[in-house]
């Protein structure tokens, strides 16, 4: 139980450090190209909802996850803990 969890600390914080990566990124693309972030919004959710499953499917198939509840799980912590930086950046960087 305790290795669980240690192991799923560690896609959580891999998650999140990923997502804080593509955060700055898209902070990046926003200021090089604001006239076209606007069309490209999509392009973004797309990107982040790609990051959580590709993560979840990369733990999947190191054998990190025992059952399907447990994925469940895996994949709505990994939905929290990447979109913290996400909605970070949205409240207090983006318009910077």
């Amino acid at each position: 139980m305790e290795r669980q969890r240690r192991n799923d600390m560690r896609w959580d914080i891999g998650t999140g450090v990923l997502a804080t990566l593509y955060a700055m990124g898209l902070h990046r693309f926003q200021r090089a190209a604001p006239h076209l972030h606007q069309r490209w919004l999509w392009a973004e959710v797309v990107g982040g909802v790609v990051l959580v499953v590709g993560m979840a499917a990369v733990a999947a198939r190191c054998g990190e996850v025992p059952s399907w509840r447990a994925y469940e799980r895996l994949v709505a912590r990994l939905f929290v803990a990447a979109g913290i930086p996400i909605v970070a950046w949205q409240m207090f960087w983006r318009d910077r």
